[in-house]
């Protein structure tokens, strides 16, 4: 599954309290029903995370402290669109002919859809899909490869159902009021271009604003910055990068391919207003680096992990997720950083040197400027 292997993709979600000694019970309890059990109608539960149809949930299957890991399965029976449309194709075809007509009422047809769904389903293979988790007991976050929005919605209800906690995906809004006290809704959009036929947008988004303050922090101030234990840790921003503003013209620009984000056009679209709502960053201490596409609402595509030792023997769940839980924790580390000065008295200063830098990547032949 998405946390055993490869390089998973996921979001972070937080719950405000400690859950209690009971809780791997609590996920037995609400375990998924045996697939045979499968009718016409869903079914859900969690799993085990071997598959989707593991149904051992316990502390000695799940467990690894301090993390527990589960996938959340739903099945369901499902016709084939084609095989569903030949069939009421037949289905119509045959009641035509028997009734005389040249065309059939829609509500004739309407009738038709529903019996030949009525009659196929029951024979329809059950079909699998999950979200795999892994929840942290100790720091109040869970790691879930749902990346949709209904995948989101169905997650949080579950876990709620669950638990007994509201889960909330750990985006920039959340994660500057657990982590900084910050109120979004506090906060004046900022404004990181100098064009006085910008019109500023009337929220604040601090996702767009930390994404493009991270690629002006490390192309010129410094790539380097420090851990919360003080280690000397290093960032680099790549391309394929996609800026975003809701206006006139183009909403989305996307720039993939050479070095985008050295390019003229990265310039010209924060000139036009526009800030980074996806990017590639690499993250670095003294022995490992990681590499995630990263997206303003704090979703991680393809994280790329460190490589593994020499050793022939792969990595255990539990080294794995102590690698993503650092980088996890570093990029969070960098949004804190970014917090303290957004609620600075030295921001507005912080904004006028962004512009600056803005109307000379603007202006630049090249896209590249004299960063000192």
């Amino acid at each position: 599954m998405a946390f055993d292997s490869g390089n998973p993709s996921f979001r972070v979600f937080w719950y405000k309290d400690h859950l209690n000694d009971t809780i791997i019970e609590n996920f037995a309890q609400a375990i998924a029903p045996e697939i045979s059990t499968l009718s016409t109608s869903p079914i859900d539960g969690w799993a085990g995370w071997r598959h989707l149809l593991d149904r051992d949930i316990s502390a000695e299957s799940c467990y690894f402290i301090p993390w527990l890991h589960l996938n959340l399965m739903h099945a369901e029976r499902v016709i084939p669109k084609p095989l569903f449309r030949a069939y009421c194709r037949m289905e119509e075809e045959a009641e035509r002919k028997a009734r005389g007509l040249e065309f059939l009422p829609r509500k004739l047809k309407k009738e038709i859809r529903e019996r030949v769904h009525d009659a196929l389903l029951p024979d329809m293979p059950p079909t699998l899909s999950g979200i795999a988790s892994v929840t942290n007991l100790s720091t109040n976050l869970v790691y879930a490869d749902a990346m949709k929005a209904s995948s989101v919605d169905v997650f949080a209800k579950f876990f709620r159902e669950t638990t007994g906690q509201a889960l909330a995906p750990f985006n920039p809004a959340t994660a500057a009021l657990v982590r900084r006290q910050v109120n979004v809704n506090d906060l004046t959009p900022s404004v990181y271009t100098s064009d006085e036929n910008f019109n500023p947008p009337e929220k604040c988004d601090l996702g767009f604003e930390f994404l493009t303050w991270l690629w002006f922090k490390w192309e010129v101030k410094s790539d380097v910055f420090e851990s919360p234990l003080g280690e000397k840790c290093q960032m680099m921003l790549e391309g394929p990068v996609t800026f975003f503003n809701e206006g006139r013209g183009a909403h989305n620009v996307v720039l993939r391919n050479g070095l985008p984000l050295q390019s003229r056009e990265a310039g010209v679209a924060l000139y036009c207003g526009k800030m980074i709502s996806k990017v590639k960053l690499t993250l670095a201490d003294s022995s490992n680096s990681w590499s995630a596409d990263v997206d303003s609402e704090f979703a991680f595509r393809s994280l790329k992990l460190p490589k593994e030792g020499k050793s022939s023997d792969q990595p255990s769940f539990q080294e794995r997720m102590e690698t993503i839980d650092k980088f996890v924790h570093l990029f969070y580390h960098l949004y804190d950083t970014f917090l303290d000065e957004r609620t600075s008295k030295s921001w507005d200063e912080i904004v006028d040197e962004i512009r600056a830098w803005v109307d000379k990547r603007a202006t630049a032949d090249n896209g590249q400027i004299d960063v000192n």
